[in-house]
């Protein structure tokens, strides 16, 4: 981008979107992209607060644990990156440590083990809680992320609570994260084209189930963590032995694109992806009450003395409201919103502001009448 306009636009991405990532978004979109200041990473929002009464609704994440329960897939260059930033000293050292076990690890970077992903999978209730399943790359003396300005699609998109609601996450899960994703994995490829790897190296590669993103199977050699040498050798050929030159090297490669570059790369995947993404986006930042609007399935998880928490679009976000709140949500019955905000006030005698309504709306408590 060019200009005071697009040098704002990139700075104020750079504060929500991991450093590669900001520049490529920033340009896509023109625009930065609001922070969601309610999923607070230091004080994490999904901790029970010292002075909370306990109930069993609530849904609290572990303090030594949090949302990072979940082991990233890093692609090549961004494990690179890890490698080359000085400024990520415990993060270098974790994402060699996963390249020394050889578990996941390929020309196209970090996978999750298969190990891991069966563990993982094995409850409905582990994410947030199992202490067993923190991210190596999780820096337990300050709480914080090792790899946090190179971190993947999935950690820079995922947010506990949202500024509004559910447009937030049509925007980051919906929209932004598959077009990541989606650059993630032909970037890693590109690379791997790019560094030369000989043939028979990438002939096992793409045989591979890391090629489309898959774990493999578990094997006993893995639970064991010692995966098969031969196979290993396999898959690196030439490279076999500087993997974190490998990575290093794809970061080099990556930095260099530009962003209509990157988007080439994707394909027509990827530019599918970043043309809903755009959309998201102006849906995200569009201040309009929607024209009509309808009930939605809700959840009342408490009631108090003027007040209700109603759970809509996520167990994580639910939102506190007047208690008469539900009394008036029948009155929208996909009429024009403004009529219906009318009739209600004049009815009630109580006031209804617009931008309450939107905030239903966003939540999901009210839907738009398509």
């Amino acid at each position: 981008m060019a200009g005071p306009a697009g040098a704002i636009a990139l700075t104020e991405a750079f504060e929500t979107l991991p450093l590669l990532y900001a520049r490529w978004i920033g340009e896509l979109l023109g625009a930065g992209i609001p922070r969601e200041r309610k999923a607070t990473c230091g004080t994490c929002a999904m901790c029970r607060p010292a002075d909370a009464a306990p109930h069993t609704e609530d849904h609290y994440f572990e303090p030594s644990a949090k949302c990072c329960t979940y082991l990233p897939r890093l692609p090549n260059f961004l494990a690179g990156g890890v490698l080359a930033d000085p400024a990520a000293g415990p993060g270098q050292a974790s994402v060699l440590s996963r390249i020394e076990t050889r578990a996941g690890v390929t020309p196209l970077g970090l996978s999750i083990p298969a190990r891991y992903s069966v563990l993982y999978n094995a409850g409905d209730d582990l994410f947030g809680r199992a202490r067993g399943l923190i991210c190596p790359h999780f820096v337990a003396e300050t709480a914080d992320c090792g790899v946090w300005r190179h971190r993947n699609s999935v950690c820079a998109t995922w947010f506990c609570k949202h500024e509004r609601g559910r447009l937030g996450l049509r925007f980051w899960r919906g929209a932004l994260q598959p077009l990541l994703e989606t650059l993630e994995a032909a970037l890693a490829k590109w690379c791997v084209l790019e560094l030369d790897l000989d043939v028979a190296a990438l002939e096992a590669l793409a045989d591979s189930a890391a090629w489309d993103g898959g774990e493999g199977r578990l094997t006993a050699a893995e639970i064991d963590g010692a995966p098969d040498p031969k196979a290993y050798a396999r898959l690196w050929g030439r490279w076999l032995g500087r993997e974190a030159e490998c990575f290093e090297r794809c970061a080099e490669l990556v930095a260099g694109l530009s962003w209509p570059e990157v988007l080439a790369i994707g394909g027509p995947n990827a530019r599918a992806r970043a043309m809903l993404t755009a959309e998201a986006f102006r849906r995200l930042v569009d201040p309009a009450t929607p024209e009509r609007l309808r009930p939605a399935p809700v959840q009342v998880a408490r009631a108090g003395a003027g007040h209700v928490r109603l759970v809509s679009y996520s167990a994580y976000d639910p939102l506190e409201a007047p208690a008469v709140t539900l009394a008036l949500l029948p009155a929208f019955d996909g009429r024009p919103t403004a009529e219906v905000i009318a009739e209600v006030e004049a009815a009630t005698g109580l006031s209804v502001e617009p931008e309450f309504v939107r905030k239903l709306g966003d939540f999901g408590v009210l839907t738009p009448e398509e």
